[in-house]
């Protein structure tokens, strides 16, 4: 007997998903428009970025916590991850607003790249002003307002903005996990008593 297949609904678009648009556009889809390549937004600066917006309230619903990456050098290494904003691009992929690509590196790993589809541009453009100026306030450099700070990586150790004009820098702690203290208490479950036979 087969069995019917339930539909699920699609995600409904958040303000948090039209944050996400937007910091995807500005760093894979808007850069060298005049060129006639394609720029994409590889995972380890976007997770960094996503973050440090995190970090300063402006994904409203994000939470990180410490998870273990596998280094392009192979080794791991702990990073404060979104997982809500894992979901999200997930959420976007599905929706056809997100495009994704792998990345072979030369130590045999894989990258995840993405890049706004077609679809997802009309969605950047309809982006409120209100959260372009929250996120535009923390990617553009201080100095040069309208300067897009670079997301750089040194050794898979240490991520941070630089602004290429000024050359402008400001740290991304992503690899500094947090001491969380917590207690716990041991419970013992009681299970009754059988005998065997």
């Amino acid at each position: 007997m087969l069995k019917e297949k339930i539909p699920i609904p699609a995600p409904k678009i958040t303000d948090d998903h039209r944050k996400l648009i937007y910091l995807v556009g500005i760093y894979a889809n808007t850069l060298d428009k005049s060129a006639d390549k394609e720029n994409w937004f590889k995972d380890g600066p976007l997770y960094a970025t996503i973050y440090e917006l995190t970090a300063e309230g402006i994904f409203e619903t994000y939470d990180y916590a410490p998870v273990s990456v596998l280094g392009l050098d192979g080794f791991h290494r702990f990073m404060n991850i979104s997982i809500e904003g894992k979901d999200d691009l997930d959420d976007l992929r599905e929706l056809g607003l997100l495009n994704h690509m792998k990345i072979s590196t030369t130590t045999y790993g894989t990258v995840t790249a993405y890049r706004l589809s077609s679809e997802g541009m009309k969605h950047y453009d309809k982006t409120p002003k209100k959260f372009r100026d929250q996120i535009d306030k923390l990617v553009h450099c201080p100095k040069h307002k309208s300067k897009l700070m670079e997301i750089v990586c040194i050794a898979f150790e240490k991520y941070y903005f630089r602004c290429p004009s000024c050359n402008y820098e400001r740290e991304i702690p992503i690899f500094e996990i947090e001491d969380v203290s917590y207690i716990s208490t041991p419970r013992f479950i009681r299970l009754p008593y059988r005998k065997r036979r």
